[in-house]
């Protein structure tokens, strides 16, 4: 009685029409999914999520990450600046940050971000920051 769904001589007939799609929220072909979810999800999943945050902490111990400023002066020139001049240009790229994060970004998950612009940031080794404000 189990199977008598399957089976054509007992299985309803379809209405007359165009038929529904199969699954609302299907991703597009070929798209990447990197764990999936359900009964076939990977079963290594929790495993490469635990091995990412170990290689993260090992980078974060002796890296760190700030705001990159390119867009106002290049490292050259911000090698050459004064305190001062190099306070004003890490203020004018986190005011940068602010108004994206404020008007055009959301949360996705806690290290993913998605806006129309991206935020630049440079890893450096700890204590070799240049703004550490």
């Amino acid at each position: 009685m189990s199977n008598s769904h399957s089976t054509r001589k007992t299985a309803p007939t379809p209405p007359p029409g165009p038929r529904p799609p199969r699954r609302c929220t299907a991703p597009p072909r070929g798209a990447y999914i990197p764990f999936s979810e359900g009964y076939r999800a990977c079963l290594g999943r929790r495993f490469a999520q635990a091995e990412i945050l170990a290689v993260l902490a090992v980078i974060f111990k002796s890296h760190s990450v700030e705001l990159c400023t390119d867009t106002y002066a290049s490292e050259s020139e911000v090698e050459a600046m004064q305190e001062a001049e190099r306070r004003e240009v890490w203020g004018k790229a986190k005011r940068d940050v602010e108004e994206k994060l404020r008007k055009d970004m959301g949360m996705v998950f806690s290290m993913q971000l998605r806006g129309k612009e991206g935020v630049k940031v440079r890893v450096c080794r700890r204590g070799e920051e240049r703004f550490d404000y």
